[in-house]
Formats: C-alpha cells, structure tokens, sequence
C-alpha cells in the first residue's frame, strides 16, 4: 500500500507505507481523517506484514500513537533515482535563474503549501543565511506563487513555486 490505506484486496500479505503522523501530532492540518479513516488504518496497522516508513521520527510518532509492534516497523528512506535526477549544469542554472528573476541566493522548497510544513521557519532560516553562491536547482516548469521577503532588505526574499 502506497499511502496509508492499500487498495481493497484480497492479499493476505499487505505491507503498508506510512509517510506520516500528521493525523495524530497536528490533528488539525487533516480534518478529512475522520473516524472512519482512523478506524480503517488502525485495522490496517493490525493486519500488515510489516510498515514502511520514511524516518526515525515517523517511526517513533507511530510507535508513541498507535498499538504495532516494533518489530514490525522498518525505517526506509524516500529515494530517488540517481541516474534520473542529476545536478543541473551551471549554464542551465543560469538560465533558469534568468527566465526566473533570481539574481542572488534562493531556496527551493518542493512539497505542498500547509501551515504544518512551517514555511514561514524556512524564509526565517534563510534570513540568517550569510550571502551565498552554491544554489537548490528547481522544476523549470515551475509556476510563480509569491514572493516573501524577511528583514529590512530583500537578501532574505524567498520565491516559492508548485
């Protein structure tokens, strides 16, 4: 199973992948995990041959909230393949920081616009960065969201895009 809860099968052996307790730390941030929900992936949780999940702090979160035991419980990192995903060369660098608008130092963030993902600690963080030369390659096609600068003057300006 992908995402918490597998597709309805008859598979006696499921193995189930938990990217996350924000269910359970920020409940807030996941009104659609209603009772229903939570009652199907403790069943879930119960069932499965073993879960998967991303790091030693979702490990721990799921351990601390739900009743599995640990045994059956491995940490195995998000990967990505190394031969597909590689550096972006300095002059497609350049070029995109052209196209972009990016004359100084700039952060990437990838993932989805919510408050639990703490945003406003990012651009705070790189606020405190000294100048610096070496920069996080995005997705060229990329749209524009917003542009928020942190302090008095725009070093700390941060362009985030989906």
């Amino acid at each position: 199973a992908t995402n918490y809860l597998p597709p309805p099968t008859q598979g006696p052996r499921i193995v189930l992948v938990v990217h996350d307790l924000a269910f359970d730390t920020m409940p807030e941030t996941a009104p659609h995990h209603d009772q229903r929900w939570r009652r199907a992936f403790a069943r879930q949780l119960r069932d499965a041959a073993a879960v998967i999940v991303p790091s030693e702090a979702t490990r721990t979160d799921l351990l601390e909230h739900h009743p599995v035991e640990a045994a059956r419980v491995h940490v195995v990192a998000h990967g990505t393949d190394a031969e597909a995903f590689t550096p972006a060369s300095p002059i497609e660098v350049d070029e995109l920081r052209a196209r972009r608008g990016i004359d100084g130092p700039y952060v990437a963030f990838l993932g989805g616009l919510e408050p639990r993902k703490n945003l406003e600690r990012l651009v705070e963080a790189f606020g405190l960065l000294e100048d610096r030369d070496d920069v996080v390659p995005f997705e060229p096609g990329a749209r524009f969201l917003q542009r928020a600068t942190v302090g008095e003057d725009d070093r700390a300006g941060v362009q985030l895009y989906v």
